[in-house]
């Protein structure tokens, strides 16, 4: 036996026995830090015999420096086991006192990086963006400019670690840039070359020792016995934990221990013998380490304390099942289970985070025990633990957000998407819609084509006489259905629509039309019918959609206020106004009711009315309620949500509407710049936006920049919509415009009447926009030396807008004034002052000082430019 104060190396292990059996924890001797408390701190729950490592720590303090000038990351490297995320916590906490904000990312499973990484800004109060991706760009953009500091204040110093980090592909668009220290735990040598790599070897001899001794005060474990152990088990931190927390539960000899050992191996046999000892004292405990193994290594304890847990390992366990019987809670029997594997450090229960982590080397280990049958058994369990703990309600309930989130990450350990019950399918598809309404386009593709891929598989095998075959091909079309969703979202346009139509057909034979799935899959056909410019096939398809959905739904049901919602949109790019304007009308008060005022869905609608008010001439109005739109989504979402931009650029166009300019200009600008930045440059929303900036730009008098623009915004509407949709005509309109101006009037009368025939062939001869493209081409040809022929074309053009709009809408005044100015060009000069006589009427309601007043009053033509809308 050794004694105390014998050798250095003895008193190295007594000194590490002290902190490891008192849990004491001593900072670095050279770096002390104030006791305050970081603003935010967020990370596992710190290990109380965490032993050693001090030499370790210090250097990764000092690489986490270095690397912060360098703007890189530092990586934890080691193989499994080997204490990498015990390290990077235990340097979380001793340090903690040098930050203002730690924040910790799990990374594995790698999607939900991105949710784990957005979960910052809730926690630092920023205003709640509506999507995934725009929470964690605000985040990285926080983090990046100090914290929202001022130029004369430090920056605020962060942490943020990624822990278990497979690729860097996973994480490269969450690293944070700026005054802060970011951290990774990996097994991958290839970080070694995109950060600074420490890396993560096993315990140094005295720590193992210092660790088992530590564990083992009980019962009295010799240094000598400790060492014996530690070498056995090759001084691995989680072997050497292990190893610890079963001689402490047992009261079998260390030699008996080290005999087994050496029978089949350290690894295999230190798993061994504590999983054996678990199910010999409790097979439930066992059983539920066993559903742990193909969950995700992060649990949440309200899904292990729910009932569907304790109803699942009752037939496994009698004791369990008695507790079961007598009515004890169940979170009672789950919680008493957890406290057992955790007395055999099997698992870490973090009760401050509320979750329970088993370690993947264990759960290799437990796959690995059993066979392919009890396997899939266990797989099935957990299956109906996730489907049974279910929230009751839409997955589009923002309400129900956090309950559904419990559940995603554990769908893929236990391969959810292959099991054949309808009610788990059916949270396959939760998840799937989940995904897409959090604007994670991409991943919910991917993962809608691996399901689609295994269910249609599992359909060929299936007898289609059969009940089985009948209800998986009704979730199979559903899947579809929010398969294209993703589709249309990531400007797949045609694709969303072959997708779409096929699910549709299918449909209509298996369950009839006026079905809810049928309903929803035509709404999402005719979405992309819009998207691809084929408005006309949209109306009558959203027509069709409308009239069912208020039979089988009735007027005042969500579903029928988005099917109306989707009528209305049909309507305004037909151009046919009025009839949005009614349909958005009741729409809006219907959803003010059921929704309540400042429901986002409800916004959304105050939004589209307000178009409706625009494009039939009522300014004002359009105006007045955006501006108490903008004010709400802000309200809602915070000052800087991306959320509010588009509302923002809508309002931008009414006030353009009014003359007002530069006020127009100042918001178009801010929602233009930030849109890219949020959503990216050839998302629809960018493009609109940028469309009508250059718009106000015209305006503004800057037409050489206006042209620049247009020149690249067109060709981004090309390789969004294509060449011939009416977007890109409509950029094509304004193009013109801006040519003439810059005296390229050759090519502007071109550019322009080839545009005009275009609209009218898709749009037809009485929509705005083909009138509007028309009066441009008409006045170009006046002002081309033929005043005759713009004079006809121009009655024409004011024939179609009194039909479309009547006498009085400031567009048919605006071509009405141009008519009258042809007229007195043809007349060979005569005297008239007509067009001041309309000036005067459209300064009534545009105001005086808005440019078409100006300019009819200086007898001057008016160019029309136009504003899209989104599909």
């Amino acid at each position: 036996m050794y004694e105390r104060g014998a050798t250095a190396a003895a008193e190295q292990v007594w000194e590490l026995v002290g902190r490891a059996a008192d849990g004491r924890h001593h900072p670095v001797p050279a770096t002390r830090f104030p006791a305050a408390e970081p603003l935010v701190f967020y990370a596992p729950a710190r290990n109380v015999r965490f032993t050693g490592r001090e030499r370790l720590l210090h250097t990764l303090r000092e690489e986490l420096k270095a690397a912060a000038h360098d703007r890189v990351p530092v990586a934890l490297r080691g193989g499994a086991g080997i204490g990498k995320t015990q390290l990077a916590a235990e340097y979380a906490y001793r340090f903690r006192g040098a930050y203002d904000v730690v924040w910790w990312v799990d990374a594995d499973p790698a999607q939900f990086v991105d949710v784990r990484f957005a979960d910052l800004g809730r926690r630092l109060g920023l205003p709640e963006q509506p999507t995934v991706p725009e929470n964690t760009r605000a985040v990285r953009q926080w983090l990046g400019h100090g914290g929202g500091r001022g130029e004369d204040e430090p920056p605020l110093r962060w942490l943020v670690v990624f822990d278990n980090v497979d690729q860097y592909e996973h994480v490269k668009d969450y690293l944070p840039q700026g005054d802060g220290h970011v951290l990774v735990t990996t097994r991958n040598p290839d970080w070694g070359d995109l950060a600074r790599a420490v890396d993560v070897e096993a315990f140094q001899r005295a720590e193992s020792i210092a660790h088992l001794l530590g564990r083992t005060r009980q019962r009295g474990m010799t240094v000598a016995e400790a060492e014996q152990v530690a070498e056995a088990v090759e001084d691995v931190p989680i072997l050497v934990a292990l190893a610890g927390a079963w001689l402490a539960d047992s009261v079998e000899s260390v030699a008996g221990y080290l005999a087994g050992l050496q029978r089949t191996g350290p690894e295999r046999e230190v798993w061994k013998q504590s999983l054996e000892r678990l199910q010999e004292q409790s097979p439930g405990a066992y059983r539920l380490l066993q559903l742990a193994s193909v969950l995700a290594p992060d649990i949440a304890l309200d899904l292990l304390y729910g009932d569907q847990v304790a109803k699942v390992v009752a037939p496994h366990d009698p004791r369990v099942a008695a507790q079961v019987t007598d009515r004890v809670s169940e979170r009672d029997i789950a919680a008493a289970l957890v406290q057992r594997i955790n007395r055999l450090a099997l698992i870490k229960v973090d009760l401050h985070a509320h979750r329970v982590q088993v370690h993947r080397l264990l759960q290799a280990a437990l796959r690995a025990r059993m066979s392919e049958s009890e396997l899939a058994e266990v797989k099935h369990d957990v299956h109906r633990i996730l489907a049974g703990s279910r929230p009751s309600g839409e997955v589009d309930d923002p309400g129900l957000k956090s309950a559904f989130r419990i559940l995603w990450p554990h769908l893929d350990g236990s391969d959810a998407v292959s099991c054949s019950d309808d009610t788990v399918r059916q949270l396959v598809i939760d998840r799937i819609r989940y995904i897409y309404l959090n604007g994670g386009y991409e991943q919910g593709e991917q993962y809608a084509r691996q399901a689609d891929k295994i269910w249609s598989a599992v359909l060929d095998g299936l007898s289609p006489d059969t009940a089985a075959h009948r209800a998986l091909r009704v979730q199979l079309l559903y899947l579809r259905f929010n398969w294209a969703n993703l589709l249309r979202s990531l400007g797949r346009f045609e694709a969303a629509r072959q997708l779409d139509a096929d699910t549709l057909r299918q449909q209509e034979e298996l369950i009839g039309g006026n079905h809810p799935y049928a309903l929803m899959t035509a709404g999402g056909y005719a979405a992309d019918l819009r998207a691809l410019g084929r408005y006309r096939e949209a109306l009558e398809r959203d027509l069709r959609t409308y009239a069912a959905s208020v039979e089988v739904f009735g007027e005042e049901h969500r579903r029928t206020l988005i099917a109306a919602n989707n009528l209305a949109a049909s309507y305004r790019l037909m151009g046919q106004f009025d009839k949005a304007l009614d349909g958005d009308e009741a729409t809006y008060r219907r959803l003010r009711v059921v929704l309540g005022p400042h429901h986002p869905r409800t916004l959304l609608s105050a939004n589209n009315l307000a178009r409706d008010l625009r494009e039939t001439g009522d300014y004002p109005a359009s105006a007045a309620l955006l501006e108490d739109t903008v004010e709400a989504y802000r309200r809602l979402f915070g000052e800087q949500s991306a959320a509010v931009l588009p509302v923002q650029a809508n309002l931008a166009a009414s006030l353009r509407s009014l003359g007002r300019i530069a006020e127009a200009g100042r918001l178009l600008d801010d929602a233009y710049e930030r849109l890219r930045a949020s959503v990216g440059p050839t998302n629809p929303e960018s493009l609109f936006g940028w469309l009508s900036r250059t718009a106000n730009l015209m305006l503004q008098g800057r037409g050489d920049q206006a042209r620049a623009e247009l020149t690249d915004l067109e060709r981004t509407f090309v390789q969004v919509f294509g060449p011939d949709h009416p977007y890109t005509l409509v950029c094509r309109i304004n193009m013109g415009v801006a040519w003439w101006d810059a005296g390229d009037t050759g090519p502007a009368r071109e550019l322009t009447t080839a545009a005009a025939a275009a609209l009218r062939a898709v749009l037809g001869d009485r929509h705005p926009f083909t009138l509007g493209a028309a009066n441009n081409v008409a006045v170009f040809t006046a002002l081309g030396g033929d005043p005759a022929a713009g004079r006809d074309q121009l009655q024409l053009v004011v024939d179609g807008l009194t039909e479309v709009f009547g006498p009085d809408h400031p567009d048919t005044m605006r071509s009405l004034g141009n008519l009258e100015i042809a007229t007195q060009a043809v007349s060979g000069g005569a005297v008239s002052i007509g067009w001041a006589r309309i000036a005067d009427r459209l300064a009534d309601r545009v105001g005086q000082e808005h440019p078409s007043v100006v300019l009819l009053r200086d007898g001057r033509y008016v160019r029309r430019v136009l504003d899209p809308h989104p599909y």
